[in-house]
């Protein structure tokens, strides 16, 4: 779980490559009797079940501010999107869809 943990907080884009590249050859240390690769991802669907329980189990107060994602997100004015040279082609999209939606 420690290692699953950390995969996120260090915020690599494969797992692989965070094991192999950076587990291995740093932190070996700290983890002595560390499995091969393919031995840890048989091994990780153990890990599910009592990571659901300690993600449920460290859940703060609610304060309604949750979890964000990279969705994309209207946006009702565009400032100084005439000088941003790649909102240039976002402008005139949103151009094109308010001359569809007022006529």
């Amino acid at each position: 779980m420690t290692i699953l943990i950390m995969f996120h907080e260090v915020r690599f884009r494969d797992f692989k490559r965070f094991y192999t590249g950076f587990l291995e050859v740093y932190w070996r240390g700290y983890f002595p009797n560390l499995p091969s690769y393919s031995r840890f991802i048989t091994l990780m669907k153990r890990a599910i079940f009592p990571m659901t329980v300690f993600t449920q189990l460290k859940i703060g107060k609610r304060t309604g501010i949750y979890y964000l994602d990279s969705s994309c997100l209207p946006v009702s004015h565009l400032k100084r999107s005439k000088r941003h040279k790649p909102s240039i082609k976002l402008h005139s999209m949103a151009r094109l869809q308010w001359a569809g939606f007022l006529a």
